[in-house]
């Protein structure tokens, strides 16, 4: 029944059938937007939503392995020299060096990530095979293993990190690609994948069918994901982008994906955008992007990344209300092919994988602050879901999420919410923070935007997916 209709009608039984009809939809509604409302009592903490975006293939050494403080067995090891062929004792070796000039080249080479290249890669935690695993894999330039960035380059992740806090100590959760990955970050498992491709009949238990049973809201807010075509029964075919076939986790579960009200959860970025314009935010959401915005070597640059990447921090940090409820993390799937040089502890057959940074986010994280794990234990991504699980008193789902800490340590709750930090809407931040003049801190700011930004072009060589935004229902 529209509303013109209830103008139109006049008896008191319309009346009492349009209230009626007018409480049910507020219900709805409230379903739908605030399902997590009537949990809010049971967090641990001020934390009432906790985003985990997960980017691609970069591991921290490629990115922060120069960041300015780190401790010396965490900062970027300058005299490692990766021989060409690790079977020669005197093959020639490749030490770390600056890709800053050479980053657009770089970017578009995809190195090999695969189970095999990453224990070639490892090599029984030698972790001087990276250049090695390229070699093997008949990878043109293998010395690209070697590469790192700087603030010229990222400077909107170090900017973040500076802001915020950087986790230093935090690892993937298994010695191989990015599905396993994935897998790893709603479930704290594989399933015993190794080098294993997406089969849609997975069974075991995630932590989504635990915030279903505490009857909390999750989002998984995935690249192009369109409702109407994807919450159906598929096979890898139907798939088109690299999002969709193994970032994109969720709907290989077939309790989720053949359920109208589950899978109605997963939505696109779009549906992200739109919701926190509403000022909406789940009790947990997962992003993960685009391909061309995903950091991805040889699918995106690292300047449209970070704007990616930006627009999603400015548009929670745009809500007061939501920012001062917000934990935010920020990680990459995997090393991409690149070196890092901590040694990655082996709690399982499986893992744990190599270094990757973990950005936290939140308006109650000490500026600037660089951790090394609770305790100087390492962190992978079941950490994320132990957070979780500690905040609104889950069940564990493995011995993995059981025995890591609540990432929660990183984050100072009897301190006031500091105010969000605002970078520039289409052109890349500076950093340090105190020369970035398009840079703003407050509460309810809108970010700088420039008249004439740069393109940011792809080039030509890079293998993009189109962008298809599709609505989701």
């Amino acid at each position: 029944m529209s509303r013109e209709s209830h103008r139109r009608i006049k008896t008191s039984l319309s009346i009492i059938v349009g209230i009626v009809l007018l409480f049910s939809t507020a219900i709805s509604a409230a379903s739908a937007f605030s399902i997590q409302s009537g949990a809010d009592s049971k967090v641990s903490t001020p934390i009432k939503h906790i985003v985990i975006i997960m980017q691609e293939n970069h591991a921290f050494d490629n990115f922060f392995g120069t960041y300015p403080g780190l401790s010396p067995p965490y900062a970027l090891n300058m005299t490692e020299c990766d021989p060409l062929n690790l079977t020669q004792a005197d093959s020639p070796c490749i030490k770390p060096f600056n890709a800053d000039n050479d980053s657009a080249q770089i970017q578009g080479n995809d190195l090999i990530h695969n189970w095999n290249a990453s224990h070639v890669a490892y090599n029984n935690g030698s972790m001087n095979g990276f250049v090695y695993a390229q070699l093997l894999n008949h990878q043109e330039d293998p010395q690209d293993a070697m590469a790192y960035y700087t603030n010229a380059t990222i400077p909107n992740y170090w900017d973040y990190a500076s802001y915020y806090s950087l986790d230093a100590n935090f690892f993937s959760s298994e010695l191989s690609y990015s599905y396993p990955n994935h897998l790893f970050l709603v479930a704290a498992q594989s399933g015993g994948c190794a080098q294993c491709s997406p089969s849609f009949s997975l069974k075991f238990e995630t932590i989504l069918s635990e915030l279903d049973k505490a009857k909390l809201a999750w989002r998984s807010y995935a690249g192009d994901w369109n409702t109407n075509y994807d919450c159906t029964k598929v096979t890898k075919g139907d798939f088109s982008s690299l999002s969709q076939v193994f970032w994109n986790v969720v709907p290989d579960f077939p309790a989720v994906e053949l359920n109208p009200s589950e899978c109605s959860n997963i939505q696109n970025l779009n549906d992200l955008f739109s919701n926190l314009t509403k000022g909406y935010l789940p009790s947990v959401a997962f992003v993960t992007p685009y391909d061309n915005v995903s950091d991805h070597p040889s699918e995106s640059t690292l300047a449209a990344s970070q704007l990616y990447i930006t627009k999603i921090l400015n548009a929670i940090s745009a809500n007061a209300t939501l920012w001062k409820s917000t934990a935010i993390f920020i990680t990459w799937d995997e090393f991409g092919g690149y070196s890092d040089q901590v040694v990655p502890d082996q709690v399982d057959a499986l893992g744990y994988g190599f270094r990757v940074p973990l950005l936290v986010i939140s308006p109650y994280t000490v500026r600037g602050a660089i951790y090394y794990g609770e305790a100087g234990v390492q962190e992978d991504f079941s950490s994320l879901l132990t957070t979780i699980e500690q905040n609104w008193h889950l069940g564990h789902l493995t011995n993995r999420d059981k025995s890591e800490y609540s990432l929660f340590y990183m984050l100072n709750f009897s301190e006031s919410p500091r105010p969000p930090l605002m970078l520039p809407s289409n052109i890349l931040a500076t950093f340090p923070l105190s020369d970035c003049n398009l840079c703003r801190v407050g509460f309810g700011l809108s970010p700088v935007s420039v008249s004439d930004p740069p393109s940011y072009a792809i080039p030509s060589y890079y293998n993009v997916a189109d962008e298809n935004s599709s609505n989701a229902s």
